[in-house]
């Protein structure tokens, strides 16, 4: 009985919904993409109904599928509910340089012709653009298909270039093949079906050999008896062989060859044992593994299956393409059914999808595999998530109660207002870059390897980093509004925004710390800041010099920043990295736009990206080009670093002031802390708002 058989017997034994799911999964997973068939929006003459089957599967705007046309054979009509209506449109066919060498078809509706209908969906889906000008009708949200195609009989016939063969090519279960070079030379069409070079070939080769073997199916290697002793490792489509020189490890090899052929002899027998027998020591203690990798039963299966096409070689010119449905073992390269002593099999056997048992599940037993004496050695590879270096749980300062507090504890508040007043600038901006360093500079240590936050930030497997570098600017810009709405009167208001410009031009000119101005900017940047009219009133008066130079120079230089027009300068310790951060944790809904941006993306990427004339992608490039060179200029950071903190003393409640750790507990209190930060920040939006709506009111009594 063949494979074919097998499945399709098995799947036909269960439910009938199971049976159609495990078809259709199949049906979608072995064909090629560049069949028609393989795209799940495809329903070919699978409708009941036909034209109203296809409209009822698409119930909101958008909605859309392909099916067979049933008036016009060969061709294929666009299904697409827009503004409450059913549209149906015919895929326009169009044959180009006809009976010649060159002939070929393409697809289009109104504008640009594509080779393959799957290319045509996908542009019209990716590109936003209406598939005609009359109705305005766009493609959105793909309907896919419930039934497979294997069980519609007497399907149309379709071309190549549609990417969908007859749909009765699936019907007995067989894996599909890639077309041979005989058919990618010319344009198949759906009255114009070349039939398959080789089927007289493979229907011979199959009478003499009595079993139902296709040639696509066997991978083009010579048998295994003229192969010297190699490891091999299978992937995908690839197969890749690395031959042993060393006399000791094909010693090794072959005894280990050996024991496997023992495991299996015993491992049959036990099969072959009564029922009665496995029941009185079913109550016994299971015995211990053995050493040797346990070989499945699926080899002796694939052994009894392929015994009879010993010397067999794969016939076809596609070029390799025909062994990808192939399965990863040695017979069926045309070995034995029997190991042979003098050429063992060697190496990992990796079990492929396409390698199914009768049961429908993979004839490894899930996970397992073998290893051989060479690959044994190999160390797993580690775990490159880290971890984060904020240690919420275990800070303590003196300047929040002990025990549990509310959130903007007065005392604390007090206390952080006052050092703001009563400390220097270059001292605040010496204590904030310091603490930044820390977090962005400092070598990491645990499963940060030694790396620090410049570099985990710009590696994949560095989001804990990244998303370090984000929390603490969005702390610093809340630290620094809440600071300024915590003035009792506009004066106290416009002298503390004062100060913070003074901590932002140190931190920017003096210390070279970009990362920390950023985080100092966009908290004076906030609107619920830059609406208190009176107090920038009362700044521009009182504090002239602050005014001008925040709106003159920091401003402009920030959204320099922002947008990489910026040079760097030469006493840099510490670089913009907020936009590379955000940048790398961008999802497919924030490109999109099917969310809200988060405030920090808001106030960073989104002026750029809905201004610029390319929406952003040179920006975006610029940014990236900077982050490659981060790393190459570590050296010169930390050397800045240590010309710039030379001298500075350190405070241990002005340094505590400026932790990440602190910002969260004064913000959000003891239990707000372990809330998650997307919930933590949206909260404290409304909290901003209420102390602009005191504030505003106070300056109009005033």
């Amino acid at each position: 009985m063949t494979e074919v058989t097998l499945i399709t017997s098995t799947l036909l034994q269960e439910q009938p919904e199971e049976s159609t799911r495990k078809l259709l999964e199949r049906e979608l997973r072995l064909l090629d993409p560049r069949d028609l068939r393989s795209h799940a929006w495809y329903h070919g003459c699978t409708l009941r109904g036909g034209r109203k089957g296809a409209e009822a599967e698409v119930p909101n705007d958008g909605d859309f599928l392909v099916r067979d046309c049933a008036s016009q054979p060969g061709n294929y009509v666009l299904t697409v509910r827009w503004k409450g209506q059913p549209l149906h449109f015919v895929i326009n066919r169009v044959v180009i340089q006809p009976e010649t060498v060159y002939e070929r078809a393409q697809y289009q509706f109104e504008d640009e012709a594509f080779d393959t209908v799957a290319d045509l969906i996908t542009f019209y889906v990716g590109s936003g653009r209406p598939i005609s000008q009359a109705s305005g009708a766009r493609i959105i949200t793909p309907k896919p298909r419930s039934v497979p195609l294997t069980c519609v009989s007497g399907g149309p016939t379709v071309n190549q270039h549609g990417s969908s063969p007859s749909s009765s090519s699936l019907s007995t279960g067989s894996p599909p093949r890639l077309p041979r070079k005989q058919q990618r030379s010319h344009s198949l069409t759906a009255q114009h079906h070349v039939p398959d070079q080789h089927g007289a070939n493979r229907e011979t080769g199959n009478q003499q050999t009595n079993a139902p073997i296709q040639s696509s199916t066997l991978p083009r290697i010579p048998p295994i008896q003229s192969q010297p002793p190699s490891c091999s490792l299978s992937l995908g489509r690839q197969k890749i062989i690395r031959v042993i020189s060393d006399p000791a490890l094909q010693q090794q090899q072959q005894q280990l060859q050996q024991q496997q052929q023992q495991q299996q002899q015993l491992h049959q027998q036990q099969l072959h044992q009564p029922l009665n027998h496995q029941n009185t020591v079913a109550g016994s203690a299971p015995p211990k593994p053995p050493r040797v990798p346990y070989v499945g039963n699926h080899q002796q299966h694939h052994h009894h299956r392929h015994h009879h096409h010993q010397g067999y070689q794969a016939s076809g010119s596609d070029s390799g393409n025909g062994s990808g449905d192939s399965e990863f073992e040695t017979n069926n390269s045309g070995g034995t059914s029997q190991p042979s002593s003098s050429a063992p099999i060697k190496g990992v056997v990796i079990r492929s999808h396409y390698n199914t048992s009768n049961d429908g599940t993979n004839g490894n037993n899930g996970n397992e595999y073998e290893l051989s004496a060479e690959e044994q050695l190999v160390v797993a590879a580690p775990s490159l998530e880290v971890t984060t270096v904020l240690d919420i749980e275990g800070f303590s300062t003196l300047l929040l109660p002990a025990g549990e507090h509310r959130p903007l504890d007065p005392t604390a508040l007090r206390g952080v207002s006052g050092m703001l007043h009563d400390s220097a600038p270059r001292v605040l901006a010496s204590h904030l870059t310091r603490i930044d360093l820390e977090v962005a500079l400092q070598p990491g240590s645990g499963n940060r390897s030694g790396l620090s936050g410049i570099e985990l930030a710009t590696l994949p497997h560095g989001r804990q980093a990244r998303m370090d570098l984000i929390e603490r600017s969005e702390c610093l810009k809340l630290l620094v509004a809440v600071t300024v709405l915590a003035g009792a009167t506009a004066i106290e208001r416009a002298a503390t925004i004062s100060k913070w410009i003074k901590v932002a031009i140190d931190t920017k000119t003096a210390l070279g710390n970009l990362y920390g101005f950023c985080g100092v900017m966009l908290g004076l940047c906030l609107p619920q800041i830059q609406r208190l009219a009176n107090t920038w009133h009362l700044l521009r008066q009182k504090h002239t010099e602050e005014a001008f130079s925040f709106e003159a120079k920091l401003r402009p230089t920030l959204r320099a920043m922002n947008e990489c027009t910026n040079p760097q300068a030469p006493n840099t310790t510490l670089p913009h990295l907020l936009p590379i951060a955000l940048l790398e944790e961008r999802g497919p809904e924030d490109v999109l736009g099917t969310v809200a941006p988060s405030g920090l993306a808001a106030a960073i990427l989104s002026p750029w990206e809905n201004s610029a004339p390319d929406c952003g992608l040179s920006i975006v490039w610029s940014h990236l080009e900077a982050a490659r060179k981060l790393a190459e200029s570590l050296p010169l950071f930390r050397r800045n670093a240590e010309i710039a903190l030379e001298g500075c003393r350190s405070d241990e409640l002005l340094s505590d002031a400026f932790r990440t750790e602190f910002h969260i507990k004064f913000l959000w209190g003891s239990r707000g802390a372990t809330v998650a930060p997307e919930e933590r920040h949206l909260k404290f939006s409304q909290v901003l708002d209420a102390m602009f709506d005191k504030c505003s009111a106070s300056e109009v009594s005033a």
